[in-house]
């Protein structure tokens, strides 16, 4: 007896990513995780950027996110990252006006203080 074996095609129109569904349900995450990454380029931070990279990628591989306890700790570690990240950025900015004003000598050296410039390869 001869068995028919059937080829089932998956049209990509018809497929509906994990992606889709993360920014309809989640857009206010995928918002904050894409200004978390543009700060960690400003800030020029590559682990800030690898840890922000590898949870928006751990957030599409998740299927169920109100169910799955992985994703309430993921929405958590991204809320600690995002005020880690902006809490660095407001001293980064603090330093960088602190360093103008004692090179224009309108306050006395701290920064700059033994020839140092001052200049930083990270903020974070």
């Amino acid at each position: 007896m001869m068995k028919l074996i059937s080829l089932h095609f998956i049209s990509p129109v018809e497929l509906d990513t994990v992606f889709t569904s993360f920014l309809v349900e989640n857009n206010i995450i995928l918002v904050i995780a894409i200004q978390t990454l543009a700060l960690s380029l400003v800030l020029r931070s590559v682990k800030v950027f690898t840890i922000e990279l590898g949870l928006l990628i751990l957030y599409f591989f998740i299927q169920t996110p109100v169910t799955n306890p992985v994703y309430i700790l993921l929405v958590l570690v991204q809320i600690l990252l995002v005020v880690f990240t902006f809490y660095r950025f407001k001293k980064a900015i603090d330093t960088v006006y602190q360093r103008q004003l004692e090179k224009t000598h309108q306050m006395p050296r701290k920064i700059t203080s033994n020839g140092y410039n001052g200049s930083r390869s990270s903020f974070l």
